[in-house]
């Protein structure tokens, strides 16, 4: 049923079915896994000295809890996750099914999540991602931050919709559908080339943006607010 195991070293858990909640905690070391996890309930896994690795095809009912230095899920259904600190870089994969979440992300390091047949939802207020934030998923992404919010590679079929409360950095990415973007009042910039499959919405306050690439590539109507503003168009808008 409820299964909770401590150890003061790392932990490797094998094929496992735990129809109520799993706490798993390693003092030292990495937990990582032989065997896929069916939890029905909610899982924690603590490994503050270590890395979280758990690749296997998992099932997650309920929500997913992770403290470490590095982490790495994959589920083979939908994920939500839950309150998670993790100082260095995450990583989650969902073969089918979406990725949401009930608690606050604190994410020190990159971020990387792949939905391949789902959406990705994170829209918690208190979000924090220190470093870039790369996506992608095969329905529409919301994605929220507290602070400022950097995009690395991302790609979405659906509708795009990001909020920060800082400068919002649209990284090198293609949004399938259309994209609303603010920033809160800050800097819209872009490292790379964008391509939006829809019509575009972007909202700085009187912040600059800046989406001057080039290689930029635009489909539907443009709506803008800011201060100054550059946007590369074919057409000139």
């Amino acid at each position: 049923n409820n299964v909770e195991l401590v150890s003061s070293q790392g932990l490797i858990l094998g094929n496992s079915t735990v129809t109520g909640s799993l706490e798993v905690t390693a003092t030292t070391g990495n937990i990582t896994q032989t065997g896929a996890l069916d939890v029905s309930g909610t899982s924690t896994f603590n490994a503050t000295q270590g890395d979280v690795v758990l690749t296997q095809a998992n099932t997650f009912a309920q929500a997913v809890v992770v403290n470490a230095i590095n982490a790495t899920l994959n589920a083979a259904t939908a994920l939500t996750l839950g309150t998670s600190t993790v100082t260095g870089d995450w990583a989650v994969h969902v073969a089918v099914g979406d990725v949401t979440q009930v608690g606050p992300l604190t994410i020190g390091g990159t971020s990387h999540i792949t939905a391949s047949a789902g959406n990705v939802t994170l829209t918690d207020a208190a979000n924090s991602f220190a470093g870039a934030v790369s996506v992608d998923t095969s329905g529409p992404l919301s994605l929220t931050s507290a602070g400022p919010l950097t995009l690395g590679e991302v790609t979405t079929v659906g509708d795009t919709v990001l909020n920060s409360h800082g400068k919002l950095d649209l990284g090198t990415s293609t949004f399938g559908a259309k994209i609303t973007a603010n920033s809160g009042g800050f800097d819209i910039v872009q490292t790379g080339p964008i391509k939006v499959g829809g019509n575009s919405d972007f909202d700085a306050g009187s912040a600059k943006i800046d989406l001057f690439n080039p290689k930029n590539s635009w489909s539907g109507s443009i709506l803008y607010k800011g201060g100054i503003v550059m946007i590369n168009h074919p057409q000139l808008m």
